[in-house]
């Protein structure tokens, strides 16, 4: 797997980690029972200092609720 750079949510030129967007913990919580594989999957390529801080911001049902897409994330 090649090695991706650039991240989107601080544009800092290093490389990045893979966040879940609904983190794996609460994929069998029944809020998520109705969501498909691909939905439940579904993440962004982040710095490993934006992913801790979304970690230790949220936890992660509450990103699992309110912010499983980017432009949730980005926007709060």
């Amino acid at each position: 797997m090649a090695l991706k750079y650039g991240c989107p949510m601080c544009e800092r030129i290093i490389p990045l980690t893979f966040h879940h967007l609904i983190p794996r913990t609460t994929h069998d919580k029944p809020f998520n029972r109705d969501k498909i594989v691909t939905e439940l999957n579904t993440g962004v390529w982040i710095c490993r200092a934006c992913h801790s801080g979304l970690h230790q911001i949220f936890d992660e049902e509450t990103l699992a609720k309110e912010y499983y897409t980017f432009d949730l994330l980005i926007n709060n």
